[in-house]
């Protein structure tokens, strides 16, 4: 159904955004763009459960998020603010939109909730590795929902950059996306002391040849991880927002800001991204930079890694998440957008990965590392960054703890789309 909806008020002594989000849609329908005071937003509603979600800023950070049930047509207050939000057909005629009750909700809840106590049950069942990661786990995120918490699995991740790539088919905006990333390599690879003609030889030239192929991909790696770097700012989730575990980046003073899981995303949503907008080709001398970039992170998975590292060197370990590219025939490499690039001495053990595949047929992977040999969980990383068989072993550990049953909420709960925007909206 088509509609126009009208924010007519949105009343509260703090500035305040709010947008839709639509989560029995697929991307590109289950979210609005944040809602101007007294511009029509037009939008094609699909499901009948409709949320808003609102983000209330000080000057230099996140004050609160929550999400509620809205209503149409009629002033309604929630919280610190009151709303009017009237909804239209094209026609110009009244329509009347009504969510699915708050109570249906309550289902899809226990479900996820079920989902993370399973894999709960699964690691205190087992012994880690080491007592140092026993702790260091992210298995699920809250969102403030009608005074109560919406417990979200991290493996949704793998899906907050869906509405991106849909976008990319739906708009007249690859060229743009195309010129910003021709732009920023080049200027990568000037840094970087190499022109491209450098890089596209060494390309050519590591089919059969692991040592060039690692090469390649650290390349690659390092390009990915200055961009996010430059682009998203870092900061503790605490630091940020004054919650300890929160999860979306912020748009404060036109600067992105995020922490480490967030902007590991990025990273995640912004590979995929480049692989699309750049189809993969057969390598030949005559390719261009981005194309030799494309063709060989469309040989290889990209996921999002969660794990321990060491911070500086003597000093506790800490959990992280990361991005990591994952070739199936040399060492995998990481994209940490907390740095310019990634020091793989600080990397200690893997204990968690998220990532979709949409081809050959859609599966979202949600990975726990268990040791086939004696059943403790934790890989090494070193297994994964020095050794060539590094994708059979990632495969021999890995046990993907998504269940069918359970997929039609995680899907629901990956198109709650938390915030609108992405790192596109600043940099292109």
């Amino acid at each position: 159904m088509k509609v126009l909806f009208l924010l007519n008020k949105l009343d509260s002594s703090r500035l305040t955004t709010m947008h839709l989000v639509f989560p029995q849609s697929s991307p590109p329908f289950n979210s609005t763009k944040i809602l101007k005071l007294n511009k029509e937003t037009p939008f094609t509603v699909k499901g009948t459960i409709i949320f808003a979600i609102v983000h209330v800023y000080s000057s230099n950070s996140l004050l609160n998020r929550f999400m509620f049930v809205p209503k149409f047509n009629v002033d309604h207050r929630v919280q610190h603010l009151t709303y009017n939000i009237s909804v239209k057909g094209i026609n110009n005629n009244p329509i009347v939109l009504v969510s699915q009750p708050i109570g249906d909700l309550k289902v899809v809840q226990s479900d996820l909730e079920n989902y993370i106590t399973k894999q709960y049950n699964l690691i205190e069942s087992l012994s880690p590795e080491s007592e140092i990661i026993r702790r260091k786990h992210s298995l699920f995120w809250e969102l403030d929902l009608n005074n109560s918490t919406f417990k979200i699995p991290y493996v949704t991740l793998a899906m907050k950059g869906n509405k991106l790539l849909q976008n990319v088919t739906l708009q007249k905006g690859i060229p743009t996306m195309r010129n910003f990333f021709v732009k920023e390599l080049y200027a990568f690879m000037e840094r970087d002391g190499k022109t491209a003609t450098d890089f596209t030889s060494q390309s050519y030239k590591a089919h059969g040849d692991s040592t060039h192929k690692h090469a390649i991909y650290i390349t690659i790696a390092k390009f990915f991880s200055q961009l996010i770097h430059k682009n998203v700012t870092y900061k503790t989730d605490y630091n940020a927002t004054g919650k300890m575990d929160y999860v979306g980046m912020n748009l404060i003073n036109d600067q992105l800001i995020a922490d480490c899981e967030d902007q590991a995303t990025a990273a995640y949503n912004i590979i995929r991204l480049f692989r699309t907008i750049f189809p993969r080709s057969p390598l030949t001398p005559s390719l261009t930079l981005p194309f030799h970039f494309s063709a060989w992170l469309n040989t290889a998975d990209v996921a999002i890694f969660q794990g321990s590292v060491e911070p500086h060197k003597g000093q506790p370990q800490i959990n992280h998440i990361w991005c990591a590219l994952l070739p199936q025939d040399c060492p995998f490499v990481f994209v940490e957008a907390t740095a310019e690039a990634a020091d793989i001495s600080k990397y200690k053990t893997l204990i968690h990965a998220w990532m979709y595949k949409s081809a050959p047929t859609p599966e979202l992977f949600d990975l726990f590392f268990i040791n086939p040999h004696n059943n403790t969980y934790g890989l090494p990383i070193a297994d994964l960054v020095y050794e060539k068989n590094a994708y059979q072993v990632f495969q021999a550990w890995g046990r993907n703890m998504m269940d069918q049953a359970y997929m039609k909420n995680i899907m629901f709960a990956s198109n709650i789309a938390t915030e609108t925007f992405s790192i596109f909206d600043k940099v292109v």
